[in-house]
C-alpha cells in the first residue's frame, strides 16, 4: 500500500482525482495536484519557500518507458514482473553514458546490489 512505502509529512503531486487528497490528510502527507480537466497539466506553485513545479509528467513518461521495456520482452508473467521492474529501475538509474555491462561488473566485484548508482559504479 502507499502508506507503507512513503514516509509522514511526504510530498504527493498528482492530477486533482480527490481520493489522493484524503489519503493525504488521512496518513500525514502534503499533497499538491494539477487538474487535468480544466487543461491544466503543469503549474508553478511556492512551497517551503521555493517555487516548485507541479506536475504528473515525469511519472507519465516513466510508466511509458516502462511499459515499451516490458513489450520488448514480449510481455511478462506475474513472477517475472517484480525482477523486470527493478532491472528496469537499475538500468534507469545510470547515467545514459554508462556501460551497463561494466556497471554490472562493478556491482558483482564490490558486492553492491543496491538498485540506484553510483554505489555500484564506484
Amino acid at each position: 500500500a502507499l502508506v507503507d512505502m512513503v514516509a509522514s509529512g511526504s510530498m504527493l503531486y498528482s492530477d486533482g482525482a480527490r481520493v489522493y487528497e484524503s489519503i493525504c490528510k488521512e496518513y500525514g502527507m502534503k499533497w499538491s495536484s494539477v487538474d487535468h480537466s480544466s487543461g491544466e497539466f503543469v503549474r508553478k506553485q511556492k512551497l517551503w519557500g521555493k517555487v516548485r513545479v507541479i506536475s504528473t509528467q515525469g511519472i507519465d513518461g516513466t510508466w511509458g518507458r516502462l511499459k515499451t521495456f516490458l513489450r520488448a520482452r514480449g510481455g511478462v508473467s506475474p513472477d517475472h514482473l517484480e525482477s523486470n521492474v527493478k532491472e528496469f529501475q537499475w538500468r534507469r538509474n545510470l547515467s545514459d553514458d554508462s556501460d551497463v555491462f561494466f556497471a554490472l561488473l562493478q556491482c558483482i566485484k564490490n558486492g553492491c546490489f543496491h538498485l540506484v548508482p553510483p554505489c555500484c559504479l564506484c
